[in-house]
């Protein structure tokens, strides 16, 4: 299964040229994670509140064409690798009027406790951890 997150640019992520700059990315995976959670129930602040965090420890982006003022794109998540303690989600941004694709991603992500120890996340929400696992793609 993908998850898809649709996200118009806006005026202040574009440079001079109307481009939208390479820091702006992240932020919109980032979107796209909490879309997912919210899909399932749950949010970010629901996990920081009950004392787990879920911190990103890489990421990866391939640009392949740039996005533009004006653009609307979408955000086509999977997951690439399930862990207990770790995932890695995959992306693919594609400009939605054109199906053209602007940018292959991925980030890392480890699960851990309010002491910043490894938490196991099928343990402590194992219905997250099964609705997350129809999103693995090989």
């Amino acid at each position: 299964m993908i998850s898809e997150t649709i996200i118009g640019i806006r005026f202040d992520e574009c440079g001079a040229h109307g481009i939208v700059h390479h820091s702006h990315y992240n932020h919109w995976l980032e979107t796209a994670q909490f879309d997912l959670l919210k899909k399932h129930g749950t949010d970010y602040v629901s996990l920081l509140n009950e004392g787990y965090y879920f911190p990103m420890i890489r990421l990866g982006v391939d640009f392949v064409t740039p996005a533009k003022l004006g653009d609307e794109v979408c955000v086509r998540l999977s997951i690439k690798e399930l862990g207990r303690v770790k995932i890695v989600f995959a992306y693919e941004i594609v400009r939605t009027s054109d199906q053209r694709l602007i940018a292959r991603a991925t980030s890392e992500h480890v699960f851990l406790n309010r002491e910043f120890k490894p938490a196991d996340i099928k343990r402590a929400f194992p219905g997250l951890y099964e609705a997350f696992l129809a999103y693995v793609q090989d």
